[in-house]
């Protein structure tokens, strides 16, 4: 039985001798390369430097450096979050609040038809009235155009921060607004405002 030999690569002449075909390396490290541990002396671009003692603890202020940012950033999440949510409660409130008032009509003019308006002092009752069942509303406003057929609700509430308040922010105000417009018909608004 013959065997066939098939290297590839450029021809050889008869007689050359292959030298990686002895070479036999154990595992470990290649020749010529020394060992390094982390007190060792460094090899850095070919020059040997040791270690610098000042460099011992400068990972604990980086990471306290980094621990102070993400406590900040996770403050920063949770009472943002908070100041988003009291900006939609201010706004619902008032919504509401307009609402109310919207259905304080004036009966003198709306059970014979003259007019289907609110007073102001009508609206601003009922936007009370409302929003003192609420313990977070701080302020209060209700704002009755002259013609008596839109009705404009303020309303101020007080965010109290959780991250914050350890860096001196304890409360945030957020503001919310409001209008309602008053419009009747059967089928369609008559005379929209």
């Amino acid at each position: 039985m013959h065997r066939v030999v098939v290297r590839c690569g450029l021809p050889r002449h008869p007689g050359f001798e292959d030298p990686a075909r002895h070479l036999h390396l154990g595992a470990g490290h290649l020749p010529g390369e020394e060992r390094m541990t982390s007190m060792a002396r460094t090899r850095v671009r070919g020059a040997d430097v040791d270690p610098d003692p000042g460099d011992r603890g400068s990972l604990a202020i980086m990471l306290a450096i980094m621990m102070a940012v993400i406590i900040l950033l996770v403050g920063l999440v949770i009472d943002g979050g908070g100041k988003l949510r009291a900006d939609s409660k201010a706004d619902a409130f008032a919504q509401e609040a307009a609402r109310a008032a919207g259905q304080a009509i004036d009966p003198t003019k709306a059970i014979p038809g003259t007019a289907i308006v609110v007073t102001e002092e009508n609206a601003k009752t009922a936007a009370k009235n409302y929003l003192d069942t609420h313990t977070m509303v701080k302020w209060r406003d209700a704002v009755v155009t002259k013609d008596g057929r839109q009705i404009d609700v303020y309303v101020t509430l007080e965010y109290k921060t959780k991250v914050a308040a350890f860096f001196g922010v304890s409360t945030v105000t957020v503001k919310g607004h409001a209008r309602a417009g008053l419009v009747h018909g059967i089928r369609t608004p008559e005379d929209a405002p």
